[in-house]
């Protein structure tokens, strides 16, 4: 390609060098953006992850059920230049990925899966069972064990130790749905 655009310049090598020295000056300088977005992401994983594996160890588990980590998001790249589809998304963006953290940060595989519920967006709540299941909430890097209390309507209100309300949950059409 570079032979048909350049071919007939006297100074074709030279001008060459410089237009793919310019391009990969270009992409290097794109590329440390993505960089940032990532690491700022890792860095948060690691620390949700690395939460949520010793609350969870040190609370227990029951044998079969299912935990809930509620107040996360999938991605924590704040400002990032290109959000699509799952672009930058980290652990906290399925059950699978949260569950596999949590794994490798409490170095045990028995543990239930463990399921974000991010703000204000629906997710599928398949098997969800508020009565039974064991639910965290992610607030300023800490993780508050919370208890579900039945509301009205297919809400449940989400309140940690001395009834500090935290918001409530709305189950409905299959989806759960966190309100703060």
């Amino acid at each position: 390609v570079f032979s048909l655009i350049f071919g007939r310049l006297r100074s074709a090598a030279a001008v060459q060098a410089a237009v793919v020295s310019s391009l990969c000056l270009l992409c290097c300088i794109a590329a440390v953006s993505e960089i940032h977005d990532y690491r700022e992401t890792t860095i948060a994983d690691q620390q949700i992850a690395k939460t949520a594996a010793e609350a969870i160890v040190s609370d227990g588990w029951t044998e079969g059920g299912k935990i809930w980590l509620l107040n996360v998001e999938a991605t924590y790249a704040e400002n990032a230049n290109f959000f699509y589809h799952e672009h930058v998304y980290g652990v906290t963006s399925s059950d699978w990925a949260l569950t596999g953290a949590i794994y490798a940060y409490a170095g045990r595989g028995d543990l239930p899966t463990v399921s974000p519920v991010p703000r204000h967006s629906p997710v599928a709540g398949g098997g969800f069972d508020p009565g039974t299941a064991q639910c965290y909430f992610y607030l300023d890097g800490e993780l508050v064990r919370v208890a579900l209390e039945a509301g009205s309507g297919g809400e449940w209100l989400i309140t940690g130790s001395s009834n500090k309300n935290y918001g409530v949950i709305a189950i409905s059409d299959g989806s759960v749905q966190l309100i703060t």
